[in-house]
């Protein structure tokens, strides 16, 4: 960079801080529905507290409008070890059961997690974590409430739905 007297060293922050007030963006979403804990967004954190976590989750949008989005979940994870003599090494065990509803748009989900850990530092701080995710979910669109404005043939007034497997590993 170029060489700054003593006093333009100190405007330089000040002036960038102004600057990047005039700045235009897109604010990223907020995922306010994981914070409660970290085993929904990555199933690798299951079993990560030495204790069992269970919790549920309910969350209503838009008040006072009719078929607005809401979530429901209800979620349970722990850790176990086979072997109390090797503490290096644990597993962990979690279950979730998940709603969503948006309109006529609906899903609900059932996932299961089992997850390894391996601890890679003597002060407990530092881990390697492995998980597989199989989950099972139904997807389901009611067309009852459609207006078939253009005489569209794909629009039959019936539920369609479809259950869809998955799997994942992190």
């Amino acid at each position: 960079m170029w060489p700054l007297s003593g006093k333009q060293k100190y405007l330089v922050l000040p002036v960038l801080a102004m600057l990047s007030g005039l700045a235009h963006g897109q604010e990223l979403p907020v995922q306010n529905l994981y914070f409660p804990d970290y085993a929904l967004v990555c199933p690798a954190f299951t079993g990560k507290e030495n204790c069992y976590t269970i919790g549920l989750i309910d969350q209503h949008q838009w008040f006072g409008i009719e078929n607005a989005p809401n979530t429901q979940v209800v979620y349970a994870n722990t850790r176990f070890s086979p072997d109390k003599r090797v503490a290096k090494n644990y597993h962990g065990l979690g279950a979730m059961a998940a709603r969503d509803i948006n309109g006529p748009y609906s899903e609900m989900a059932i996932s299961f997690t089992y997850s390894f850990h391996v601890l890679l530092s003597d002060a407990g701080n530092v881990h390697l974590s492995m998980a597989l995710s199989p989950s099972v979910s139904q997807k389901s669109l009611s067309q009852s409430t459609f207006q078939n404005f253009n005489n569209d043939p794909m629009i039959t007034g019936e539920r369609l739905s479809a259950w869809n497997p998955n799997a994942g590993i992190s």
